[in-house]
């Protein structure tokens, strides 16, 4: 149906992941260079940086639900670089809980200039099942019950202007990923939680004791990524 539900696929991932449920495409902001006068006011202004209003700011949330796959293996997938021509993807998250089907969130920059050089990063190798469930991803539980886990990663956008503060290039450097979850306690076991091999702890596992209610447990972990770089022809 026209002008109703999400539709646009930014990213192309939709075929790969599950349906599409969230979809947002907004022009990059200009920025403003202001000429004052004697007294401070604005004598002159200009414009720059998206004059041409091809660059925008965009966003894709996919729900894995089982209309695609009943697994993803987060590894097989391009979601964080460079995706195609004027396709950069500058963060990835992936959401799951005990309360909904895990959800995969991509957010970039589309209209962009070549790239320097085409760089993609592969998330690390965990595979998602298109199911309402926590599921662990870059962390164990030892004792407790999972409620969350979310895996985050996202790279930069290095952006080369002209004379005119008009972009010419771009470039993406930097990835690492992270991870979080939350464990709560059950009467004989206190929510314990470790990083799983490959993962450095970032934040330690911190407990948090609320009035009349269950105690929670909660720790975050990152890791490098590997790089796949394509020099310009």
């Amino acid at each position: 149906m026209a002008n109703f539900g999400a539709l646009t696929d930014h990213f192309g991932l939709a075929t790969s992941i599950g349906s599409l449920i969230d979809s947002t495409k907004t022009p990059v902001a200009q920025s403003r260079a202001d000429a004052l006068d004697e007294n401070g006011d604005v004598a002159d202004a200009a414009w720059h940086g998206n004059t041409d209003g091809t660059l925008y700011e965009a966003s894709c949330t996919y729900q894995l639900d089982g209309s695609v796959d009943a697994t993803v293996d987060l590894s097989s997938l391009k979601m964080l670089g460079q995706l195609a021509t004027g396709v950069v993807a500058l963060s990835v998250e992936v959401a799951t809980s005990n309360g909904d089907w895990p959800r995969i969130t991509i957010s970039g920059i589309l209209g962009t200039a070549a790239l320097e050089q085409s760089k993609t990063w592969d998330l690390p190798e965990i595979t998602i099942s298109a199911k309402k469930q926590a599921q662990a991803m870059g962390l164990v539980v030892t004792t407790g019950k999972l409620t969350s886990c979310t895996l985050s990663a996202s790279c930069d956008l290095a952006t080369a202007n002209d004379g005119e503060g008009e972009p010419v290039a771009h470039g993406v450097s930097g990835a690492i990923a992270s991870a979080t979850g939350e464990a709560v306690a059950i009467s004989n076991a206190a929510p314990v939680l470790a990083a799983a091999v490959g993962w450095t702890v970032s934040t330690g596992a911190g407990v948090n004791e609320p009035q009349a209610a269950w105690h929670t447990g909660s720790l975050t972990v990152e890791q490098k990524l590997a790089v796949t770089i394509t020099p310009p022809a």
